[in-house]
């Protein structure tokens, strides 16, 4: 290697190292809830959901719309701690994700209430956290806020998140949604859109996960790729209902992997603007909770990284 380059690729090195990991978080492998072909394992009001070409697709017109927002409801249990994933499209409305969801009268009417991750065409709403016929709630959180949801209009903001990547809802985008706890987390492209602590008095803990189908303007939404994973044991235990009682040990940190590992994710390098000729690879994720930020990183004459981390030597 030419000595002139070796500062420019540990300049790119380092870009990778520096953002705290995703690998290290607790939980079962990714199961998928599509299997391509059919709504097998899905419910909704067969009017408006089909399949083409290998995608779930919700549709309405000016002769077929729907009276109210409607949900292709996942039949395969209720939701809790989890990580979800799906690639989206929609346009002509906006559309979204439920999550932790109760049924509004019967379930086989496919209408939900609870959190959902909002697609939507403004930036400030797309990936937002939003209180689906949820009280008075409404917006909980917009796009760019890490927040403090207390009450229905008690919402404290603690900083802001993710980038001002201008996203195109017409185009295919990668949803993520993590709840752990009472800590609600979407991204859109691997970047975080909001991060929302629930403290809402009455936060829904457990409940049903759909795709939503907005009543107004005629709209079309597709979701591919869909897929899910439980996040349970002991690194994961759920914090109480606001109000609760709590227990002597509440305040200490709970052992083992942290939700943190999977929000604070390393920078994908296909986000990274480099030189023509060069090439990124994501060689390590640093896991928070065990080594905290790298603060120090150098190379020797032999081209090998040495590094120090903040907990350790």
């Amino acid at each position: 290697m030419k000595t002139k380059s070796a500062p420019y690729l540990t300049f790119i090195t380092c870009l990778l190292f520096l953002a705290p990991g995703l690998t290290s978080l607790s939980g079962q492998e990714f199961n998928s809830l599509f299997n391509g072909k059919d709504l097998s394992g899905w419910m909704g009001k067969e009017q408006f959901w089909k399949v083409e070409k290998g995608a779930i697709v919700g549709e309405t017109t000016k002769d077929n719309p729907t009276k109210g927002n409607t949900f292709l409801i996942w039949q395969g249990g209720m939701v809790q701690d989890f990580e979800f994933t799906c690639m989206v499209k929609f346009k002509g409305n906006n559309s979204g994700v439920q999550y932790r969801s109760q049924p509004v009268g019967d379930l086989k009417e496919c209408v939900l209430r609870g959190y959902q991750a909002d697609l939507h065409p403004k930036q400030d709403f797309f990936g937002m956290l939003y209180g689906e016929k949820f009280g008075r709630r409404g917006i909980i959180a917009k796009r760019w806020q890490k927040a403090d949801a207390r009450g229905d209009k008690d919402v404290k903001i603690l900083g802001a998140v993710g980038d001002k990547t201008q996203l195109n809802g017409e185009e295919w985008n990668k949803l993520t949604v993590l709840v752990v706890g009472n800590r609600l987390v979407h991204k859109v492209n691997d970047v975080v859109t909001v991060d929302v602590t629930e403290n809402h008095p009455d936060a829904i803990a457990k409940g049903y996960l759909g795709l939503q189908l907005h009543q107004g303007a005629p709209m079309r939404v597709e979701f591919k790729a869909i897929k899910y994973r439980e996040i349970s044991g002991k690194g994961n235990k759920k914090k109480k209902a606001p109000g609760a009682k709590p227990r002597k040990e509440a305040s200490k940190p709970s052992p083992g992997p942290k939700l943190e590992s999977l929000v604070r994710s390393a920078t994908p390098p296909a986000r990274i603007n480099i030189a023509k000729g060069f090439n990124i690879d994501l060689l390590y994720s640093v896991p928070m909770e065990k080594q905290g930020s790298w603060v120090a990183m150098c190379m020797d004459d032999k081209q090998r990284l040495i590094v120090s981390d903040q907990y350790g030597g």
